[in-house]
């Protein structure tokens, strides 16, 4: 089912993976501070979410390789957790 999801909805899916992703992380994040802030949360997930998906659309395009792709999210998914801690 998913894969068919995948398949007709490309966008849609990729953004479904991040936003789960994403979730589970800042709730990571959330339980080592002890505490939730919900503005931070929603602005910080948009602009993951844009800066994720254009990765994943530019990976499936073909304008980046796989290896390429995946050290830039890395890359900024370890940027992202060290200013979350740092801004609190």
């Amino acid at each position: 089912m998913w894969r068919k999801f995948e398949t007709n909805h490309p966008f849609l899916a990729s953004m479904v993976m991040v936003f789960i992703g994403y979730c589970i992380g800042w709730l990571l994040i959330s339980l080592f501070k002890q505490e939730f802030d919900i503005t931070s949360f929603n602005v910080n997930l948009l602009i993951n979410l844009l800066v994720f998906n254009l990765l994943i659309q530019a990976y499936r395009l073909g304008k980046l390789s796989a290896l390429v792709a995946w050290f830039l999210a890395l890359g900024f998914i370890v940027i992202n957790f060290i200013l979350a801690l740092a801004l609190g």
